[in-house]
């Protein structure tokens, strides 16, 4: 990836927050000074030089501006570890949400908050670095024409779960073990790449369903959440179990009785090491309230809301129990919180 390129990535995600409601942030430009964003595996993929980037140029070609981020600087280096300004800091580095449904013990007690300068910073690298590698499939046609697979359908709150397995089937690999799995050849593995998420979600389950978010798939132990992104807002949760189809790698079920995943011709794949962590930041699908947030409330059950006035998206901004105006509907209220 090009310095320039990821400059106006950058540049591009914090003018989608201004424009939800967030303080235009000023930030500096914290970007690589040179050579592909790509990095060895056992490698930190910081670097601490910078690429200059226009907020007014024409977008990367192949992505839309839409779909990026925008320019996400600090006020000053030298102010070290101490929390940035809200006024300047970009809407995705202040969380205050609990994480979701799934928060794990591993977090109790602690709180999200406002990112440090420094640490802002390499969010925003690590975020403009995963949106422009992501943006390659904007649509499920894309995804799949390329060798991802869905092995998560539309679920509420998240949409689908498409990875790569690269030619990687469990009915085919005899050493696999349902009590500690591994799948070999895929990424799902040990390694965290914050430029490369192991899941891309979409709005829907048809060919010209829409990317809305992705998600991040990293084995450690049951107790140890992978260190993951700048600061602490990034909560990581697990799914104990899921019950995948043998013959298509597709989740039927989550902590289902083996009886009943076997009836579905299933394995019970026990993930109890594997951690697991979203983030919001693609397009319009953005969620300001917490940017690693498990759910998004505008994509229910019965398919993704995509008007602009619909009340999910003040849940998206400020939370579910933000204090509503008396002429906004109660219904509305019901149905998206």
């Amino acid at each position: 990836m090009q310095a320039r390129s990821l400059a106006l990535i950058l540049a591009a995600l914090m003018t989608i927050g201004s424009l939800a409601g967030c303080i235009e942030p000023e930030i500096e430009d914290h970007t690589h000074e040179e050579g592909d964003h790509a990095h060895d595996e056992n490698e930190n993929p910081i670097d601490d030089g910078t690429a200059d980037g226009d907020e007014g140029e024409d977008s990367p070609e192949g992505d839309t501006e839409d779909e990026h981020i925008d320019e996400g600087e600090t006020e000053d280096e030298n102010h070290g570890e101490h929390e940035t300004e809200p006024e300047s800091a970009p809407w995705f580095c202040n969380s205050s949400g609990m994480g979701g449904h799934h928060m794990d013990p591993a977090y109790t007690d602690m709180m999200k908050g406002q990112l440090s300068d420094d640490d802002c910073a390499i969010v925003s690298i690590q975020f403009a670095a995963a949106a422009e590698w992501a943006s390659q499939w904007p649509t499920i046609a894309d995804a799949e024409a390329d060798g991802w697979h869905m092995a998560v359908g539309y679920v509420a709150g998240m949409g689908t779960h498409h990875v790569r397995l690269n030619d990687y089937w469990m009915e085919d690999d005899v050493d696999f073990d349902p009590e500690d799995p591994e799948f070999p050849g895929t990424r799902l593995d040990g390694i965290f790449e914050y430029d490369k998420p192991e899941f891309l979600m979409y709005s829907g389950t048809d060919p010209d369903s829409e990317l809305v978010g992705f998600a991040w798939y990293v084995k450690t132990d049951s107790t140890t959440p992978p260190p993951g992104f700048a600061g602490d807002n990034d909560w990581w949760h697990r799914h104990l179990s899921l019950c995948f189809t043998n013959d298509s790698f597709l989740v039927v079920g989550e902590e289902l009785e083996d009886e009943t995943c076997d009836s579905a011709n299933g394995t019970n794949v026990h993930l109890q090491d594997y951690w697991m962590s979203h983030a919001w930041i693609y397009g319009s699908w953005l969620q300001q309230h917490d940017v690693f947030a498990n759910h998004h409330p505008c994509l229910p059950e019965d398919g993704p809301l995509t008007d602009e006035n619909d009340m999910c998206w003040m849940d998206a901004m400020h939370g579910a129990d933000h204090e509503m105006d008396d002429e906004e509907g109660s219904d509305d209220e019901n149905q998206h919180s």
